[in-house]
C-alpha cells in the first residue's frame, strides 16, 4: 500500500469531522483523486447527493468495518524511518 501525505490528511478530516466532501479538503490540489483512491482500496465509501438547482456531489466517509479501519490505522501511524548515516563520517572520541 502506498502511503500519501494527502491520504492521511483527509483520513484526520474525516475522523474530525465525519462526512467530507472533495471541497471540504481545499488545502489538497485534486482532492477527489485522492479520495477515489482510498474509496478503491475499500477504506471510504460514497453517497451522490443531489441538491436541486446545484451541482451534484460526492458526500466521503470511512467505513464502518475491521478492514478499513486497519488501514486507516496503517495511513495514520507515523512514518518510522531508520536513522541512516554516512558511513564515510568519521567519529570521534
Amino acid at each position: 500500500m502506498r502511503t500519501s501525505k494527502h491520504k492521511a490528511t483527509i483520513l484526520r478530516l474525516m475522523i474530525k469531522h465525519g462526512r467530507v466532501t472533495g471541497a471540504n479538503c481545499l488545502h489538497i490540489s485534486n482532492a477527489n483523486h485522492y479520495l477515489g483512491e482510498l474509496f478503491k482500496e475499500g477504506i471510504l465509501d460514497a453517497e451522490t447527493m443531489h441538491v436541486k438547482g446545484r451541482a451534484n456531489f460526492k458526500e466521503w466517509w470511512i467505513k464502518d468495518t475491521p478492514e478499513a479501519r486497519e488501514k486507516t490505522r496503517q495511513y495514520l501511524e507515523p512514518c518510522k524511518k531508520e536513522n541512516i548515516q554516512n558511513p564515510n563520517t568519521i567519529k570521534s572520541k
